[in-house]
């Protein structure tokens, strides 16, 4: 009799342990670092470029482009130190970002993105304009890595968390609008 009841308590203990397994693989990429302001969530509908999930693709209702939806891009330029646990991580997903939203709003907004973008520097304070000019080389070389060749750049960008293919955007236009950006952001003051 106590053989059954030890049996059947490891079985069931097994089976909670394959359950909290289960569940975790599930739930993994919540663990990820949080990505850039482009990439998170929103409660409003994604009806506009600024609230626009990172998932956006052309496929989605093309809105436009935006100041707002650049800056909200840019702003996680600024949100994490390169040389702190993670920045590495934190510069593919940033990015990523800008590849993603240029890639799909840029396309003949070169000298708004240019103002814009300009604007948005100007606006920064001194602690965000020494991070802006820490992380903007490496966030500049993974976006223009990504515009040349996205497939060599998969392995990475995946360990950062991001799993889409690039190889279906207007990587020439992302990669215009990168060139304007790398034009001002690159700039120290």
């Amino acid at each position: 009799m106590r053989i059954c009841k030890l049996a059947a308590l490891l079985a069931a203990a097994a089976l909670s342990v394959g359950m909290l397994t289960a569940c975790s693989k599930s739930d993994a990429s919540s663990m990820m670092p949080s990505p850039t302001p482009m990439s998170q969530a929103t409660d409003e509908a994604a009806d506009t470029p600024e609230t626009a999930p990172a998932t956006a693709t052309p496929e989605d209702a093309d809105m436009g482009y935006t100041e707002a939806g650049l800056t909200r891009v840019l702003g996680g330029f600024v949100t994490y130190e390169a040389g702190s646990a993670g920045g590495s991580l934190k510069a593919a997903i940033a990015a990523a970002d800008v590849v993603r939203y240029t890639a799909q709003y840029g396309k003949g907004h070169e000298e708004e993105i240019r103002t814009d973008a300009m604007n948005w520097k100007n606006g920064l304070d001194a602690d965000q304009q020494a991070l802006l000019e820490e992380n903007w080389p490496d966030i500049c070389y993974t976006a223009k890595s990504i515009t040349e060749d996205p497939e060599k750049t998969k392995g990475m960008l995946a360990d950062a968390g991001v799993m889409e293919d690039f190889s279906g955007v207007d990587l020439e236009t992302a990669a215009s609008c990168v060139d304007v950006l790398d034009e001002v952001l690159g700039k120290a003051e």
